[in-house]
């Protein structure tokens, strides 16, 4: 396999030879047995890296929300009936960012994100493409030259959620789209960005078009942008092979590492090998208040933050009415259907307003469950394996078994996070309290 090259191909050169249909591609560098750096790739959750310290290379977190959140650019429209058209692309008047990358453009993939985690798409990713400036000067000499760290991009994926209202920044797009007259004509739009840019994977590899040179350090952001359904019903409109079914397959890692900024909360602590065979610290009484409190200790109660999705379910003193303001303490069982499993949501009558998905336990790996914190995210019926839970001999278990491993829900103690365990199911009859 390859790791070093000597010459450049610009993408460009392959566009009347090339096109999605025709994967996979055999031109320039897009051949995975000699080249390694391929993109896009499957985040495979349970082989991501921690970050050690902050992201000093691009601070993406930063660079986002100082650059490309919140804000209104000029910018000029590709002809997407073009024969060359692989997607919407969005130039930019004057190059953005700041004195170490700048970005000529951002452009979408639709239909299906190109980047895949734990082998699931969502309907969309787009990419803000940047390049080191300070070492290169301009776009054209960092796609000529091939060492590895030319570009910085920054792939965002778009979600459709049937309760939220039209996405500002992608109605923009649409405008720009449907109005468009000609490549000279400049519209004023918004790049679609999460409102948590803090998460987010690093790996190195290279452009997504041929000749997939080997230049590009990704960012993709954890999570996604919503957008309505009628804006991805107005999309699913769009040219087939130019804006729409333009992504590339995954492709093999290689040997690459992934690595995640953002997650410290989600390692600390993620052992597969730290067994903890206590069952008396796994039996629980569900309260008709709607607290679920450990039978070793009923002063506790699993409590979570309601300012924050994605917050990380705590064990909290019950009768603690001056801490307790703004935490959550009520839970209800939802059944999946008419099966016995089903989600564990946040009480709806706490004041809050729900027109967004109900907010559900969650694990973020269901293969490492042995030790896994259990937080808040929005009930989703693709992350089943991931949010179904059972009550069953006094216990709280997770639905998903890795071979005959069955795990539930531990007391840690109180000020601990909540977490999944291993756990045996008693040989016969209910748990005596």
């Amino acid at each position: 396999m390859k790791l070093v090259f000597a010459s450049s191909l610009v993408a460009t050169s392959y566009a009347a030879s090339w096109g999605y249909e025709t994967q996979p591609w055999q031109m320039g560098y897009c051949k995975p047995t000699e080249y390694a750096r391929q993109s896009p790739i499957d985040i495979v959750t349970k082989d991501v890296v921690q970050a050690v310290g902050p992201d000093t290379l691009i601070g993406a977190g930063d660079f986002t929300r100082q650059h490309l959140q919140e804000h209104h650019y000029d910018v000029t429209v590709n002809d997407v009936d073009s024969a060359g058209a692989h997607s919407i692309t969005f130039s930019f008047t004057q190059e953005i960012g700041n004195e170490k990358f700048a970005c000529p453009q951002f452009h979408c993939h639709f239909a299906d994100s190109e980047h895949a985690i734990d082998g699931k798409k969502t309907f969309g990713e787009c990419h803000t493409v940047c390049y080191d400036k300070e070492i290169y000067g301009s776009f054209g000499n960092a796609t000529r030259s091939i060492n590895g760290d030319e570009l910085a991009v920054f792939g965002f994926f778009v979600e459709e959620d049937a309760h939220v209202a039209d996405n500002a920044a992608v109605d923009s797009w649409i405008a720009a789209k449907n109005g468009f007259t000609s490549t000279s004509d400049v519209v004023e739009v918004q790049i679609a960005t999460p409102n948590n840019t803090d998460k987010y994977i690093r790996y190195l590899g290279g452009l997504t078009t041929p000749s997939c040179n080997p230049i590009v350090q990704w960012t993709v952001f954890a999570e996604s942008v919503k957008i309505s359904t009628a804006q991805k019903l107005e999309i699913l409109k769009w040219s087939s092979g130019h804006m729409i079914g333009n992504n590339r397959e995954v492709q093999p890692m290689n040997g690459r590492v992934v690595t995640c900024y953002g997650c410290e909360d989600e390692f600390e602590n993620d052992d597969e090998d730290d067994e903890d065979q206590d069952c008396e610290n796994k039996k629980f009484i569900i309260r008709e208040d709607g607290t679920i409190r450990p039978g070793m200790n009923l002063d506790a109660c699993v409590g979570v933050s309601t300012n924050q999705n994605r917050a990380k379910l705590m064990w909290v003193n019950c009768d603690n009415n001056e801490m307790n303001d703004d935490i959550n303490l009520e839970w209800s069982f939802e059944k999946h259907g008419n099966h016995s499993f089903g989600y564990v949501i946040r009480s709806m009558d706490d004041g809050h307003d729900h027109e967004h998905p109900a907010l559900a336990w969650s694990i973020r790996s269901p293969s490492r469950a042995a030790n896994q914190m259990v937080f808040l995210k929005e009930q989703a019926a693709g992350l089943m394996e991931k949010q179904m839970f059972v009550f069953e001999h006094g216990m709280i278990w997770l639905r998903h078994k890795n071979g005959e491993q069955n795990y539930c829900v531990s007391f840690e103690g109180e000020g601990k996070k909540v977490k999944t365990r291993k756990c045996w199911k008693p040989l016969a009859g209910e748990f005596d309290f």
